[in-house]
Parts: C-alpha cells; sequence; structure tokens
C-alpha cells in the first residue's frame, strides 16, 4: 500500500497502492484523506517519529487536511507559515494575473472578479485566495501559499507551496 509504481512516462506515482507518500519538510509522511455523506477525515503517519495524527470531522464545513498539518507541526517543532492579510488593489495585482504552466497539460490561472482574487488549476474550481502583498498569497483555511517572483530570465514564477513543504512546485507565466 506504501510503495511508489511507476508510471507509463517512466516517473513514479507518490500514491502508493492505497496511500500517498509524500515528503513534509525532512520527514517521509504516509496519510490519506477520506469523506461520505457529511463525514470528513485526515490521517498522516511519519515513520521516522512513530507519530500517528488522525483528524475526523462530522461537518462538510471543516478542513481535516489543515487541523492535521496544524497538530503535526506542533508535534514535530515545524513552524507554521503565519499569514497576514494585505489590502491590495487590481492595479497593483495586474502584472501576476494570468496563466502559469505547471506542465504540458496544467495550468493554473490567477483571477480577479469582482474584487476577489481566485486560483483556479486546470480542470478544477475557482478557489478565492487572500493577499499578503502584489506578489503573495495564501488560500483560506489552509498552511498552503503561493509566492511570484521573477527569475533570472525575467519571467514571471509562481512558486506554490503546499503542506508544510519548503520546496515549491514552480509554474512559469505565459
Amino acid at each position: 500500500m506504501v510503495s511508489p509504481f511507476k508510471l507509463n512516462d517512466g516517473s513514479f506515482s507518490s500514491y502508493g497502492y492505497g496511500l500517498i507518500i509524500k515528503p513534509l519538510n525532512e520527514y517521509t509522511v504516509i496519510k490519506h484523506t477520506g469523506g461520505i455523506n457529511g463525514f470528513l477525515a485526515h490521517a498522516r503517519y511519519i515513520p521516522e517519529q512513530k507519530l500517528y495524527v488522525a483528524v475526523l470531522a462530522n461537518s462538510n464545513h471543516i478542513n481535516p487536511i489543515f487541523i492535521n498539518e496544524k497538530f503535526t507541526a506542533r508535534a514535530l517543532g515545524i513552524a507554521l507559515p503565519e499569514f497576514k492579510k494585505a489590502e491590495v488593489t487590481e492595479q497593483q495585482l495586474a502584472p501576476v494575473l494570468g496563466d502559469y504552466r505547471i506542465d504540458e497539460n496544467t495550468l493554473r490561472s490567477l483571477i480577479f472578479e469582482n474584487d476577489v482574487l481566485y486560483s483556479k488549476r486546470t480542470g478544477g474550481d475557482k478557489t478565492k485566495l487572500i493577499t499578503m502583498s502584489k506578489n503573495s498569497f495564501y488560500y483560506p483555511n489552509s498552511n498552503n501559499y503561493l509566492v511570484i517572483e521573477k527569475n533570472s530570465q525575467g519571467q514571471l514564477v509562481m512558486k506554490y507551496f503546499s503542506g508544510l513543504s519548503t520546496t515549491p512546485t514552480e509554474a512559469i507565466k505565459i
């Protein structure tokens, strides 16, 4: 259940045969999320620390992944990101709005509609973002955030940090 398997393109899946295996800072995490009829759950196991954290919720209005990350971070002494909302105008956001290529088939778009900033990934729904500055944003009720910076070639690069990761997924503005 925890062995990643080889995909047709030769890369390996982060999903084992039933469980997801991903890094969390310097640790390996084995995790699974589930939900049915108003109940949600998220569990993660850190083998190096013999730590198991499970969060169960009987409401669709609670994010068990976010709560689990907080408990896990506290148990492991990992600093949680600190988010502070900042008022930013549409004009200040204009340079970073648009589409960013994650891979050949996937884009993440930053969209400003009716005074609200959204992120939308190919095939997904729009998700509200909260501005921290004109180039950094976080998702409500989450430890996930985006930072947009120019690389050495002058391209805008979106760095997406998720699940307390210190290594972002990067996307280039097209």
